[in-house]
């Protein structure tokens, strides 16, 4: 049963405490006051009242007093013209032709009891499970971090991470939401904010750049091995960088190999072949000077890379799914701060 709060009705100059009140004219007055009442509170006397078909035990549930009761009740019965219920000295019944109006009341209070429910276990602890698409730069990036953190938040809350480095979409796909590229995101509703924007940078080990010095300095890669991330979209064009005011295009590379964000880093610090990574994921790399730049005085002209946390838009977002973005935005907004200025002071 659908309880109610008890909030008192204001007193009126209009008496409708007798149970038998009736449907009275809506009159300019009547319909000033029922402008003040709580309409949600009268829909639920009128169904109470209708289920117990007694105005003493629905009072009595609703804890409120008999003529308020009435009164809410009846001011019900003046907003709609019509009689709700009969009213008799033992029973109280459904009026004929109220059905198909009570049928809907029930309804809205039951669609308002199951929202309110919802908000109210969301607000006191988060649950559930959540189904979490990643892409590998998230990996790469720290995203293991950020799950260790909010399950020590959210112990209540099941985690079911996957990767992915194909286009998205998280409904179809049963996600709840995506630590992804934007631009990978198909959903039309999916609200997705921003994490990482990082330039990409062509990297290479000590070693590889001393055994290959003289042919890449001349900007000629014919000969040389690239490896590049899955997600680069650019990996059909040519490598073009700004050196002095002046663009320059390098010589193709004889082979280009595209692969995950993990493995090109394995392989550029083993002296494989020379690297385009996200700036962001390499920053530690050239600050431990483990990788180098190729051309620190130039800019790779390359779309940079960019990462977000996406969900699709609904009416009510879960907590859990609240929790993990504000988790992500706050985990990833000082990651990438931070490595952004180690990663310049080293181009610089």
């Amino acid at each position: 049963m659908t309880s109610l709060h008890s909030t008192p009705c204001r007193e009126s100059t209009l008496d409708r405490d007798a149970p038998d009140a009736g449907v009275k004219s809506n009159t300019p007055a009547l319909k000033a006051r029922l402008g003040t009442m709580d309409y949600i509170q009268s829909i639920r006397a009128f169904v109470t009242v209708v289920r117990l078909e007694s105005f003493t035990k629905a009072a009595r549930q609703l804890n409120l007093s008999i003529a308020s009761l009435s009164r809410a009740v009846s001011s019900l019965e003046s907003h709609t013209q019509t009689r709700l219920v009969n009213r008799t000295s033992r029973h109280v019944l459904l009026a004929p032709g109220a059905r198909d109006y009570f049928d809907v009341c029930v309804d809205v209070l039951n669609r308002l009891h199951e929202g309110e429910q919802r908000l109210l276990s969301d607000r006191v602890e988060a649950k559930g499970v959540l189904r979490i698409a990643a892409h590998p730069m998230a990996i790469e990036a720290g995203l293991a971090q950020v799950i260790s953190e909010y399950q020590g938040n959210a112990p209540e809350v099941g985690l079911s991470v996957s990767t992915h480095t194909t286009p998205l979409r998280l409904d179809d796909d049963g996600y709840d939401v995506a630590v992804y590229p934007p631009e990978l995101i198909l959903d039309a509703e999916a609200v997705c904010r921003r994490l990482i924007c990082t330039p990409i940078a062509l990297v290479a080990s000590n070693t590889y750049l001393q055994r290959n010095h003289g042919n890449i300095s001349q900007g000629d890669l014919s000969g040389h091995i690239i490896v590049s991330c899955q997600g680069d979209t650019d990996t059909d064009k040519a490598i073009r960088i700004e050196m002095n005011g002046k663009v320059a295009e390098l010589k193709p590379e004889s082979v280009r190999m595209n692969i995950g964000e993990s493995m090109a880093i394995r392989l550029a610090l083993s002296g494989f072949g020379l690297a385009l990574l996200p700036e962001l994921l390499v920053a530690q790399h050239l600050a431990d000077e483990q990788l180098r730049l190729v051309f620190p005085g130039g800019r790779l002209i390359r779309k940079p890379a960019a990462l977000g946390v996406a969900y699709v838009r609904q009416q009510t977002i879960p907590r859990r799914t609240r929790n993990f973005v504000d988790a992500c935005v706050l985990f990833f907004g000082s990651q990438g701060n931070a490595n952004s200025r180690a990663s310049v002071g080293l181009a610089a």
